[in-house]
């Protein structure tokens, strides 16, 4: 149950720094070009929603680190493949991204592959 809770934080902390960043990105488009670069970078250090993300950044660095000193390497990054099943339901439900028959039945083998590999340990 540790275990699992560990994933999944991880994963959670992951997800949630980067729906921030998009969210502010959204708002506050980030098109670097050299000369304009320091202004761009202070444009952004404003936003609320970049500003967020990257706090959680630092925490998702730290689970990730626990979850690595604790499983196998092989393990950790089966299990956080998942991962790719919450990105596609945030993408769904917090940026109306559509889910098509395509991305269902990718996130479907995710699912499937991570339950093979799992019954393989």
């Amino acid at each position: 149950m540790k275990a699992a809770l560990l994933f999944f934080g991880c994963m959670v902390i992951a997800e949630t720094s980067n729906a921030l960043f998009k969210l502010g990105l959204n708002r506050t488009p980030f098109t670097p070009k050299w000369g304009e670069l320091v202004p761009q970078i202070a444009t952004l250090a404003r936003n609320p929603y970049i500003l967020g993300g990257a706090a959680l950044y630092p925490l998702g660095f730290l689970a990730w680190m626990a979850v690595l000193s604790r499983f196998r390497y092989s393990s950790a990054n089966l299990v956080y493949s998942l991962h790719y099943v919450l990105m596609l339901a945030v993408s769904v439900v917090v940026f109306q991204d559509r889910l098509t028959p395509a991305r269902g039945f990718g996130a479907a083998l995710i699912v499937a592959g991570e339950a093979i590999v799992g019954q393989s340990r």
